[in-house]
């Protein structure tokens, strides 16, 4: 799997600099371009940390996000298993950025989205992205689960013409 990693790449536009929040490495960015949806946000004062009163998120990834999480999540192990045991009823997409000890202890901006399920299965295009997700809070940028996380890289990858 290609190396995705979170970097500040600046560019200039013709507004002036702009500090694009990146899920790319620099060496992709600058050799096949920065594609929008790799891009999680702007940093809003440069000379400061990444943070949330600092970042303003890229609608076009949160978009992709939520196509990437409806399209594969239900091909995931895991997911697979919590429908089977749910059998009725939705399953969470919980973000992994922090350790959670029950799925009623899950603040809002931690909940990615909710699949439907019957019959112990997940039930094909139910995905529904929450709204109070945020890519970025004081505990970090959102985390996936491995498969999903894999999966994202790969389309990411894809729609670079990057080796995946």
């Amino acid at each position: 799997m290609t190396d995705f990693s979170i970097s500040v790449i600046p560019v200039n536009t013709p507004e002036g600099a702009k500090y694009y929040v990146a899920l790319t490495s620099p060496q992709i960015a600058f050799s096949v371009g920065l594609i929008p949806e790799s891009i999680l946000g702007l940093l809003e004062r440069p000379n400061e940390p990444i943070a949330p009163g600092n970042f303003t998120t890229n609608a076009v990834f949160r978009k992709f996000l939520a196509d990437v999480i409806a399209r594969n999540a239900p091909d995931d192990p895991d997911m697979q298993a919590a429908a089977a045991q749910q059998g009725e009823g939705y399953v969470a997409i919980i973000d992994r950025r922090r350790p959670t000890p029950s799925k009623d202890d899950v603040p809002p901006e931690d909940m990615l989205g909710f699949f439907e399920i019957k019959g112990g299965k997940v039930v094909p295009g139910s995905y529904q992205a929450s709204p109070n997700h945020r890519l970025l809070t004081n505990h970090g940028f959102f985390r996936l689960d491995r498969f999903l996380e894999e999966r994202l890289h790969q389309e990411l990858a894809a729609r670079a013409n990057v080796p995946g």
